[in-house]
């Protein structure tokens, strides 16, 4: 059945075969919908009322992917199309016995163009607006805190500011068909979701029984993880968009607008482009008409100059570089480069801005030309220190990006060649390392030579607090080129910058390499053996005026409170197996500190009950019971369950966490049993039911597994034990007074009984502090 719709006929509400008298049996349906070019087709199912076997499935992207069923459970239920396509498929069971359910009744709606509140021809680049949640109701995540997954924008015009766009929905570049953001960060691993930023979907809650959870946790609707599950029942507010305009964009005064003459107005989300006035200095600037004005742009330029390069000459920050195309040896390249200038020398790669600066450089140059051919850059091996230094100089090189293969300490293989950019595709413009006196190894090479006078500028204001924020952002291979690009003096430690060094203090301690580090570059510390961060920063990037970003870091052997695991909450492909106590024995799920379990976070494919319990180590294989807790899991979503007081665990730092489901199929987890290395070799045992986990002792078996389950704990309370180091030394004080009262009366009956009396007192008072 195909169905159009316009601005004629917007809408129809359409039923299943036999919805209004009795379901029809063996039947396959399909609906598609034919838009206008630029709509999109908005599917809302006002009934699902499906047998067990029963399927609605969907398809919103294209008519070749897979179809998705529908979940029967989630209704009222929404889906609105990613572009101008949308098909749905009915499958009717063949039951016809004691047919209790309907099917379903489900309307189709037309969102137009004009209907839409950015540019569906841009597909939302020009969105900018404070929608933080995704379609399927996920919270965002920073942006900032997402630039080493391994899609993210690196290459966009907007990546630089959307560092600062905290976890707003957005669509760098209209790379995808409408704003979104990630939801889920697992080191590189990350999931990308739509979001509904025109509101065309209503507000639902998509946890079912969000009435009783509130009333059960008062700030459930402020803190909890599952608050955007209970959209509707936490009166959450969708923002709504409303674009505003911009008056023609400031241009820095060493800079000038490219393209035609401004326009008067710009509309939210338009991009101006300004250039450097130096015409050799070749970075394009970007900036964004947003909801305050324009994205502030301090400089043009990356650099100011007294003195500008020679003709054929391009800047780069403080410095001036030239390829040569002519073949040279090691020292005849080195030679020719000293003999343009008094500061002239093969060019230094100080940095992976350097590396990422001059591949592109010399690659968008030509292709298979001179440009992209392998070519001599500074550095020699020192053959009394084996250490590396840039030719000619005292000063040790820090940044490397050898091959696979390089030998880096031979002494005969002692200068470097950056390879071609048609080599082996994993060591493109790596660099290896060959003899600087060998007459038959020729290559193009790149010289420098200093600017007199120039200092490198930030070109924007927001480079310090990106740094901040997002410490790796001058390293990190999502962000690394447009840190060069608008943060010079930021992420450039050798221009000019102060340099920061170890705090060397008693509560924490440095695990990077280096005591120092120059501006953009990073310095990790760790906590002391037994202790956690409780506040601060264990990351922290150097600051070009010489001192530590981020917050100092605070750690503690007595934390208050501490969650586990709570960043593996997702949906995942595969379920624990029934009666199967899975014994989590690895560091990231034993349990970090003494205290009670107050809390677990969970993601469930299905319905049912979850076990889940603390045991101790009891030699190999062996494991003993502390404590279970056991509680209905909620099929999804990720939820929380809040242990009772009187129900919490009472656990041991190293004490291990284990996880046992009633039914089939409901924790969600992955498998990794085929995987290269095996990180979560998890020991198991089975058991007859929930009642004999406490008894479970030896795990034989192991299987590799990674379930979606996170934990919560506090401090145990000291006051108890602090009580009774208090009495033991009130009484051994007392008894050393009576002692002494003994020995100044000279054991007399009457002072015998005075000395009771005094006893009686005391011990009485004691017991009514303990019982206070």
């Amino acid at each position: 059945m195909e169905i159009t719709l316009d601005k004629v006929e917007s809408s129809i509400t359409l039923t299943t075969p036999g919805y209004w008298s009795k379901r029809e049996p063996n039947r396959r349906c399909f609906y598609n919908f034919l838009v206008p070019d630029g709509a999109r087709v908005k599917i809302t199912f006002n009934t699902v009322d499906m047998e067990a076997e029963d399927k609605m499935y969907v398809r919103r992207f294209h008519k070749w992917q897979e179809p998705h069923p529908i979940d029967r459970k989630l209704h009222p239920y929404q889906i609105v199309s990613e572009k101008s396509y949308l098909a749905l498929e009915w499958w009717s069971s063949f039951v016809t016995h004691d047919v209790k359910h309907k099917g379903v009744n489900f309307t189709a709606s037309v969102i137009l163009a004009e209907d839409s509140c950015y540019n569906l021809t841009s597909r939302g680049a020009d969105y900018a607006g404070d929608h933080t949640y995704s379609e399927t109701f996920e919270e965002c995540l920073p942006w900032d805190q997402t630039t080493d997954c391994t899609d993210f924008p690196s290459d966009s015009p907007d990546t630089f500011w959307l560092l600062s766009s905290g976890n707003k929905c957005r669509n760098p570049d209209g790379h995808l068909s409408q704003p979104w953001c990630y939801t889920y960060k697992n080191g590189t691993n990350c999931h990308k979701r739509y979001c509904d930023v025109c509101n065309h979907l209503a507000p639902v809650d998509v946890i079912k029984n969000c009435s009783a959870l509130i009333s059960a946790q008062p700030d459930f609707c402020s803190s909890s993880i599952s608050r955007f599950g209970c959209f509707k029942s936490c009166n959450m507010t969708q923002p709504v968009y409303k674009p505003v305009t911009c008056g023609p964009p400031p241009v820095p005064s060493d800079g000038e607008l490219v393209g035609s003459a401004a326009r008067s107005t710009y509309r939210q989300g338009d991009h101006a482009f300004v250039k450097c006035l130096n015409p050799r200095d070749p970075m394009m600037n970007s900036i964004k008409c947003t909801a305050a004005g324009w994205t502030n742009l301090s400089h043009a330029c990356s650099a100011s100059y007294d003195k500008q390069c020679p003709d054929g000459w391009t800047h780069h920050g403080a410095r001036c570089f030239r390829y040569f195309i002519s073949w040279a040896t090691r020292r005849q390249a080195e030679s020719n480069c000293q003999a343009m200038a008094d500061s002239g020398t093969l060019f230094q790669i100080r940095d992976v801005h350097d590396q990422v600066m001059m591949r592109r450089f010399r690659f968008s140059e030509g292709v298979r030309g001179n440009y992209v051919h392998g070519m001599w850059i500074s550095g020699e091996l020192s053959t009394a220190d084996k250490r590396w230094y840039f030719t000619g100089t005292t000063d040790e090189m820090k940044y490397f990006n050898w091959t696979q293969a390089a030998v880096t300490n031979d002494g005969r293989r002692n200068c470097i060649k950056m390879t071609a950019e048609y080599s082996w595709a994993q060591d493109a413009g790596a660099w290896k390392t060959l003899a600087c006196d060998d007459a038959k190894a020729v290559a193009p090479y790149v010289c420098q030579i200093d600017i007199l006078g120039a200092e490198v500028m930030d070109r924007s204001e927001l480079c310090q607090g990106i740094l901040t924020r997002s410490p790796y952002f001058c390293s990190s291979t999502g962000t690394r080129y447009v840190a060069h690009q608008y943060c010079s003096k930021s992420c450039d430690g050798d221009n000019g910058t102060l340099t920061c060094h170890d705090p060397q203090v008693s509560g924490y301690s440095r695990t990077s390499d280096s005591p120092s580090v120059g501006s953009g570059e990073v310095m990790t510390f760790a906590c002391p053996k037994g202790q956690q961060l409780v506040q601060g920063d264990l990351v922290r990037a150097c600051g070009m005026n010489g001192t530590w970003l981020g917050e100092e870091p605070v750690c503690s052997g007595n934390p208050s409170s501490m969650t586990v695991k709570v960043d593996s909450l997702r949906k995942r492909p595969q379920r624990i197996k029934a009666n199967c106590v899975y014994m989590l024995d690895t560091d990231a799920y034993r349990v970090p500190m003494k205290g009670r379990i107050t809390g677990w976070f969970y993601v469930c494919t299905h319905d049912g009950d979850l076990h889940v319990s603390v045991f101790k180590r009891n030699g190999r294989s062996r494991y003993k019971h502390v404590g279970t807790n056991s509680f209905s899991c909620e099929a999804g979503y990720k939820r929380e369950y809040r242990v009772p007081l009187a129900n919490q665990i009472a656990a041991d730092a190293g004490d291990v966490i284990a996880v046992m489901s009633s039914s089939h199929y409901t924790l969600s987890a992955n498998g990794c049993d085929d995987a290269m290395y095996e990180v979560m070799l998890n020991p198991y045992a089975w058991v007859k039911d929930k009642t004999f986990i406490a008894q479970a002792s030896v795990f034989a078996n192991t299987t590799c597994m990674v379930p979606s389950l996170g934990g919560e704990g506090e401090m145990e309370e000291k006051e108890e034990e602090e009580e009774d180091e208090e009495e033991e030394e009130e009484e051994e004080e007392e008894e050393q007074e009576e002692q002494e009262e003994e020995e100044e009366e000279g054991g007399g009956g009457g002072g015998g009984i005075r000395r009771t009396g005094r006893k009686k007192r005391r011990r009485k008072n004691r017991r009514k502090r303990r019982i206070i």
